[in-house]
């Protein structure tokens, strides 16, 4: 999985810490119609689920999330979060829950 993480979302995401961990959750929503529900948390580390690292920033994916997702994503900061891909905006507005 090829993922960018924008320097103003590295900056937002490391506000007051050295090294973050973050888990990008995505869940299925609870409502007649199918959705996905993605969320930002900050996690503790799994080898098993790291997508990207590097010297401030780990970011883990499970693989329902990967594979919702898909090849490319990229994290980056506006108002909120942002995660798009090459084709389209999988979810704005993002806060960091921990």
């Amino acid at each position: 999985m090829n993922i960018r993480v924008t320097n103003i979302a590295k900056e937002k995401l490391q506000q007051n810490e050295d090294k973050i961990i973050v888990r990008i959750k995505g869940s299925i929503g609870n409502t007649c119609t199918v959705y996905v529900n993605i969320d930002l948390i900050i996690d503790e580390y799994n080898a098993n689920d790291v997508v990207f690292e590097d010297e401030q920033l780990v970011i883990q994916m499970d693989d329902f999330t990967k594979d919702y997702i898909g090849d490319a994503m990229t994290l980056d900061y506006n108002t909120g979060f942002k995660i798009t891909t090459p084709s389209e905006t999988i979810v704005y507005g993002l806060s960091l829950k921990k």
